[in-house]
């Protein structure tokens, strides 16, 4: 299917067909631990002296006006240095445990 589209009506049908009873995944649990961590992103504003709290790097760069692709790299390359002599990033990692764990 390479460089074709599907028409309007096939999109449709196709999205119906995987509804409710045909959902392969329709009834199963999601198994524990899988997905990635809760996060939640601290952003320090080094002009305006204050800190911010944003539950995911896409909220931070909304707020901030920026591109969010600019905080997975400050974190991947742990950068110290702040973004454009401004913004500092923190990384939190949020453990939810289980409620059978506890």
């Amino acid at each position: 299917m390479y460089g074709r589209n599907h028409s309007d009506k096939t999109q449709k049908i196709m999205f119906s067909s995987k509804k409710g009873e045909n959902n392969p995944n329709y009834g199963k649990k999601k198994i524990e631990g899988s997905g990635s961590p809760a996060k939640v992103i601290e952003v320090f504003d080094l002009e305006e002296k204050t800190m911010s709290s944003y539950n995911s790097i896409h909220f931070a760069a909304r707020a901030l006006n920026i591109s969010h692709s600019i905080i997975v790299k400050y974190f991947s390359r742990n950068q110290q240095k702040p973004y454009k002599g401004r913004y500092t990033f923190k990384n939190i990692i949020i453990v939810i445990l289980s409620s059978h764990l506890l």
